[in-house]
């Protein structure tokens, strides 16, 4: 179901890239996961038979929001600088993502950042939010 946004309760959730323990979060919605896409699709014939075409991609984004003076802000960037052009995937690192509260835990061999902070240095804007893209196995 695309569109379908989860969201963590940072207290009680452990977020971690490559090795990185993300920590600092800002308030509010802290963090948030959502399937990247149409997980099925219906194809509806002229004759009128109807099809379910399932995707076969499982990808997920998860935005992470942090408090502007974490620490973490400066790591999370010195590992999105490793993609140059000789090292095109050395922005890769697992992902994993764990909640407490139910017992869940997400995970990715593989996962990097596709959005980093936009350049702000007003006062009324402490907050720098991360998007991490991640594929996924099994979505419960």
């Amino acid at each position: 179901m695309a569109g379908k946004v989860y969201i963590s309760d940072p207290t009680t959730t452990v977020v971690s890239f490559g090795m990185v323990a993300v920590n600092g979060f800002a308030e509010g919605e802290a963090i948030a996961v959502e399937r990247e896409g149409d997980q099925e699709t219906v194809s509806v014939g002229v004759d009128g038979d109807v099809s379910r075409i399932i995707n076969p991609a499982k990808v997920a984004r998860v935005t992470i929001r942090l408090h502007k003076g974490s620490p973490v802000n400066a790591m999370l960037r010195r590992m999105k600088d490793l993609r140059t052009p000789a090292t095109p995937a050395g922005d890769q690192f697992p992902f994993t993502m764990t909640e407490f509260a139910n017992g869940v835990v997400w995970s990715s061999p593989i996962a990097w950042i596709s959005a980093e902070p936009l350049p702000n240095l007003s006062a009324d804007a402490p907050v720098s939010e991360w998007v991490v893209t991640w594929s996924y196995r099994d979505w419960e």
